[in-house]
């Protein structure tokens, strides 16, 4: 018999309850990370791909400059380059939020399956007690 009048029947049974939603909690969490490793794998090579490209690209005007090679209008190409740049910052940084988020759901798959109940109070683990 445990305090509180509780026996280890009914312990038993509501630390199975627990165990279980817990359980659904990882399940869900380990299924995200499943599901998106590979998407944010490929966003990030992309990312920093289209990057390097850019950098390459932009040395390659900076010396047709300095040589007064540059061939059309250089204002257009640099504010060409400008824009791709901060596209592929903006999709770098929201692959490292990716990322973190991640680390974070890995950290703590039960506060992640929290964040879930809560935002989703119908996926919630029923407790009979």
């Amino acid at each position: 018999m445990l305090e509180a009048g509780l026996t280890d029947h009914y312990a038993t049974h509501f630390r199975r309850e627990i165990d279980e939603a817990e359980n659904k909690a990882r399940s869900m969490a380990a299924s995200v990370v499943n599901s998106t490793h590979e998407d944010i794998q490929v966003s990030g090579s992309t990312a920093f791909d289209e990057l390097k490209s850019i950098e390459d690209e932009a040395k390659e005007f900076a010396e047709a400059v300095r040589c007064g090679a540059a061939e059309g209008d250089a204002r257009t190409q640099l504010d060409s380059l400008l824009h791709r740049h901060a596209r592929a910052r903006g999709r770098r940084e929201e692959f490292e939020r990716s990322v973190e988020r991640i680390a974070e759901i890995e950290a703590d798959p039960l506060a992640y399956g929290d964040s879930i109940f809560e935002r989703f109070p119908e996926a919630r683990h029923e407790f009979s007690f």
